[in-house]
């Protein structure tokens, strides 16, 4: 073996050292950071106490309203007025305003064929009075391609017959009819709409106040200083706890943004439940604590004061 450089050997036991202390370094904050979380600094107090902005629905006009009917409604409803409101036919059925002082709806009716009458929604009969029940048949069915839609159905037994009837409804609306018996008739459905009730709709839903957003029930003190000295330890799991922090009267714990959020249980220094309200991404806590456990699932994440 040839000579030994002193100086050579010497600064390799340096190297050495150096780095098996590094490594024992990296180890310990390793290991310490399982049993706790590092925390970044408070947020603004305004940050905290802010709640999210809540999506508020479309305000509902009239003219929403309007649109909702069938064409033919909305023809009515724009182009005519009360006392002429006009009944449309197609080559089956007809559509016939509702009012209160309405003639009788003449329905010419065929054997061995049945007209139906559909309720306007949210009605059913309660009743029917007919001049001659012998030869003209009355009766209450649902149509099963509209839950809930109520329809009377009409037949004639025979041709050249006439008479009346009146169908009385929940609503307390009622349908006066004119019947008629021929040997042909292609009439095969009848159908209301209420332009009185629509237009009352519609400006009840345009005179309404737009609404406001509700004011926040808690307001932040002003001059507040945040104290972040809460160390959280525990369950590694996907509703741990990002930071918490104390204002001195309440405990803020901001939880992980999660498409379906978890509520644990937040239990106190003697284990008996401590009261909180959700907001935004933050718990807020009615009081301090020392030491607290958030449980659920059997889950627990601990979070103490720390005494830094």
């Amino acid at each position: 073996m040839g000579d030994i450089n002193p100086e050579a050997y010497n600064f390799r036991q340096v190297f050495v050292v150096l780095l098996g202390a590094a490594a024992v370094a990296g180890a310990i904050e390793l290991f310490s950071g399982c049993s706790t979380a590092s925390q970044p600094p408070p947020p603004n107090y305004a940050e905290v106490v802010a709640p999210e902005p809540t999506p508020t629905a479309p305000r509902i006009t009239g003219t929403m309203i309007l649109a909702e009917q069938p064409k033919e409604v909305q023809d009515a409803i724009q182009h005519y007025r009360e006392g002429a409101w006009p009944t449309y036919r197609n080559a089956h059925g007809m559509l016939v305003p509702y009012t209160e002082r309405m003639d009788p709806i003449a329905i010419n009716c065929a054997p061995n064929y049945h007209v139906d009458i559909y309720l306007l929604p949210g009605e059913t009969a309660t009743g029917v009075a007919a001049g001659d029940a012998e030869r003209w048949m009355i009766g209450l069915s649902t149509d099963p391609t509209r839950i809930g839609q109520a329809v009377v159905y009409v037949k004639c037994k025979d041709t050249n017959l006439n008479g009346d009837a009146s169908i009385f409804t929940t609503a307390g609306r009622t349908y006066p009819l004119l019947l008629r018996s021929k040997a042909r008739s292609s009439l095969r459905w009848v159908r209301f709409y209420d332009p009185d009730t629509i237009l009352a709709q519609m400006r009840a839903a345009d005179a309404a106040p737009a609404e406001t957003p509700e004011a926040d029930p808690i307001s932040p003190p002003p001059g507040t200083k945040l104290d972040v000295a809460y160390d959280i330890s525990g369950a590694r799991v996907a509703w741990r706890p990002v930071r918490t922090f104390g204002d001195g009267t309440h405990v803020w714990i901001e939880m992980p943004k999660m498409s379906s959020p978890v509520r644990p249980i937040l239990l106190g220094d003697n284990g008996s439940q401590i009261n909180y309200r959700v907001r935004g991404q933050y718990f807020e806590t009615d009081s301090l604590f020392d030491k607290a456990a958030l449980v659920a699932d059997n889950q627990k994440v601990f979070i103490q004061r720390s005494a830094r």
